[in-house]
């Protein structure tokens, strides 16, 4: 499942030489449900999945920063 086009499409697909031990580890993973109107072109789907992570993975390389810069209180409401 991890080794396949099927699930993450091309962008994603891991290769491996010949012989070479599979021994990668792939993760977090991050499950984004998204939709569109059957009159849309569905490979905006994947388009809006990839842009999704890169909001969430730009939010989370601020709030490491923050902690790291010791800006980052934590607040309890």
């Amino acid at each position: 499942m991890f080794t396949s086009t099927h699930y993450a499409g091309k962008d994603l697909n891991t290769e491996y030489r010949n012989g070479e031990p599979w021994k990668k580890v792939l993760g977090p993973v991050l499950v984004y449900l998204n939709s569109i109107s059957p009159k849309e072109d569905s490979s905006m789907l994947w388009e809006d999945a990839k842009e999704q992570v890169i909001n969430l993975l730009t939010q989370l390389l601020i709030l490491l920063r923050r902690i790291a810069d010791h800006t980052f209180l934590l607040t309890i409401t």
